[in-house]
């Protein structure tokens, strides 16, 4: 009907390999905003941790506006550092 057309076939189960995941973390860059920090960090909290999590890091994008003890109370609920 179309050239253009290709047709994709689905892999039997057999043919599937299972995937390595690789350790990742997650970044934050935040600025002068300790609340809205305070709250994505808290939702992390209760996100179901995937395979190959490892840390969570908070960076401060500029100068200095809370996030650091914002991080400091996180740690004993979230793998985070600042």
């Amino acid at each position: 009907m179309y050239s253009n057309t290709k047709v994709i076939e689905r892999p039997v189960l057999s043919d599937v390999r299972p995937i390595r995941v690789a350790d990742f973390v997650v970044n934050i860059a935040t600025s002068g905003r300790p609340e809205l920090l305070r709250r994505t960090l808290e939702s992390l909290k209760e996100c179901e941790e995937p395979v190959g999590y490892r840390e969570t890091v908070v960076v401060e994008n500029g100068p200095r506006g809370g996030a650091e003890a914002v991080v400091r109370a996180a740690r004993s609920w979230l793998n985070v550092r600042y």
